[in-house]
């Protein structure tokens, strides 16, 4: 009877196991995906939509005249300007991961934010010739050819996310939420 005892636990205890091992507890670790899309979501995605909304609410101001060509310049570069460094320190700062595709999907969020970082860059030197009435048609042709290329490498981007982001949620069962560049 006591053999049949030990028997059963041992046999419960070794299916727990293989369940466990099966879902990658106490197997190979899982990827760190899901610390890696909040941490951007809130840190670099989040802001970067409330910084869209302030550069809005600049160009709003200076068209309404409640702020001069000059306010609305500096107010502009330094949004821009502090946004980027602020965000290239979260990047440059982020805890060292543990697993190959935390890597690899941390690297591919990070270039669409580079690329991002590099347009805001552009958006800022444009908004600055504009309000200063010297953007001209060749300007805006070599803002459309800087562009161009870059939101097709975006997009990549955001279809090889969208690629890793299905293949988790088969492998892992997690639902992660969609990483947004600069549009």
């Amino acid at each position: 009877m006591r053999k049949k005892y030990i028997f059963r636990i041992s046999l419960i205890f070794l299916l727990c196991m293989l369940s466990a091992c099966s879902k990658g507890v106490g197997g190979k670790s899982k990827p760190e995906y899901e610390e890696i899309n909040s941490a951007f979501i809130e840190n670099v995605q989040a802001p970067l939509e409330e910084l869209i909304l302030t550069l809005d609410e600049i160009e709003i101001e200076f068209i309404n005249e409640s702020i001069s060509e000059g306010e609305a310049i500096d107010k502009h570069s330094k949004e821009v300007n502090s946004f980027i460094k602020e965000k290239s320190e979260f990047i440059k700062n982020y805890p060292k991961l543990k697993t190959k595709e935390g890597e690899n999907y941390f690297d591919m969020i990070v270039s669409g934010y580079d690329i991002s970082f590099e347009a805001l860059t552009i958006v800022d030197e444009y908004f600055d010739k504009n309000i200063t009435n010297t953007l001209d048609d060749k300007h805006i042709e070599e803002i459309e050819t800087t562009f161009e290329p870059m939101e097709n490498e975006l997009n990549e981007i955001l279809e090889q996310l969208e690629d890793v982001h299905e293949q988790v949620f088969v492998d892992y069962d997690i639902d992660l939420e969609r990483i947004y560049f600069l549009e």
